[in-house]
């Protein structure tokens, strides 16, 4: 399911979205427009993500369509897919 993140108030939010297809690794900064990236970003279905909170306090919503259920819901087991990852951006081993 598709997931439209939000930032409502407060620090900025580092958003990490895997694509699995293409091995590709990016990342957006969520906060207050001009000065970061964007208000809101759309991570697509199938996408691993991550958030990392770049302040004291950030406060985000996150909508999924079709409605979230936690069957479909997982944590990244995949060691070697972990492995890649940390290679490509090293800030994300504090989250996987």
């Amino acid at each position: 399911h598709d997931e439209v993140w939000h930032h409502y108030e407060g620090d900025p939010l580092r958003l990490y979205d895997y694509d699995p297809q293409c091995d590709s690794l990016q990342s957006v900064k969520l906060g207050p427009v001009p000065e970061n990236d964007a208000y809101k970003y759309v991570v697509p279905a199938d996408h691993w993500q991550a958030g990392l909170p770049l302040g004291d306090y950030c406060l985000l919503g996150c909508c999924v369509a079709p409605g979230f259920n936690f069957r479909d819901f997982s944590f990244l087991q995949d060691p070697h897919l972990k492995e890649r990852l940390i290679a490509h951006r090293p800030e994300v081993a504090q989250l996987i």
